[in-house]
């Protein structure tokens, strides 16, 4: 990975961030751009991590925002990002539920073509996941070695991994959709892509991250997310079901709510299926139907 500097700014943060995130918050900075500034606890070599990924993922002329590289404002570390006019995907599915399948659609198309995409330089997936299987200590350690030899087992593959691919990271603009937050971005097995944003926009059993996000909405985003993967052959339960195990004990190490996420560990303990297993054969079998 290329080295990233950060270069003290004599500029100050406006009165209001525009934008709240987990791990940071975004400020206005010039009329075409925006800094996005850590939050205070998270290490600041984070932003140089994601702005030499945006870097090289725009270079591959992929719908990213461009990067002015990495700045020292305030005493604090942020990194400076095109400013993107338009309203989220999650935004517009909140505003108009009917778009959902259709904006699903263009999700799916958007993270293929990402996968397809050749981006020299990113971290590993398979090696990220096996760092965060080692630090989810909700499990026993007998199950994170069991998950660990899974992982060595699954294939590596070499495809753009965005590792934050869900609605709410999807801008709408004038020109087309445009792909934001890159800090998770790796190389990987795509399967491990798919399943990530699949428990991104899981029904959770409390209240869900997404912001206002009803239990209606999300069962509507998450089954027509998993429909198209299956009707267009990307996943099948037999390839989705150990991936989905593996990267649910990987969440765990995040600071998430983490009961569906032993639910899934377990069920596929127990039985060796995906906890979306039924989804995907009733996909299939209604786009059999139609046929």
């Amino acid at each position: 990975m290329r080295e990233t500097r950060s270069r003290p700014s004599p500029r100050t943060l406006a009165s209001e961030p525009i934008a709240h995130g987990n791990t940071s918050d975004i400020w206005p900075w010039t009329e075409q751009t925006v800094v996005k500034i850590l939050r205070p606890g998270i290490p600041a070599h984070w932003a140089a991590i994601e702005a030499d990924i945006v870097a090289r993922v725009h270079a591959a002329g992929l719908p990213v925002p461009a990067t002015d590289g990495v700045v020292e404002v305030e005493g604090r570390t942020g990194i400076v990002l095109e400013r993107i006019e338009g309203e989220s995907m999650w935004e517009r599915m909140k505003a108009g539920p009917s778009q959902v399948p259709d904006l699903l659609a263009m999700l799916v198309d958007l993270q293929v073509q990402l996968h397809a995409a050749e981006v020299d330089g990113l971290p590993d997936l398979s090696r990220r996941l096996g760092v965060k299987i080692d630090e989810a200590v909700q499990i026993p350690a007998a199950d994170r070695r069991r998950a660990q030899a899974m992982l060595a087992g699954l294939p590596a593959g070499n495809a753009l991994c965005h590792g934050d691919f869900h609605p709410a990271n999807i801008a709408l603009t004038a020109h087309g959709p445009i792909v934001l937050d890159w800090f998770d971005a790796a190389t990987g097995h795509p399967a491990a892509d798919l399943v990530r944003s699949s428990l991104l926009m899981r029904p959770p059993e409390e209240n869900s991250w997404l912001s206002g996000a009803t239990q209606e909405l999300l069962d509507l985003v998450h089954s027509s997310y998993v429909c198209w993967l299956a009707q267009l052959g990307l996943i099948d339960a037999r390839v989705f079901a150990p991936w989905e195990a593996v990267v649910a004990v990987a969440r765990m190490s995040e600071p998430v709510p983490t009961d569906d996420l032993l639910a899934i560990w377990r069920s596929w303990r127990a039985d060796g299926q995906a906890a979306a297993e039924t989804m995907i054969e009733r996909c299939l079998a209604q786009a059999a139907g139609q046929d």
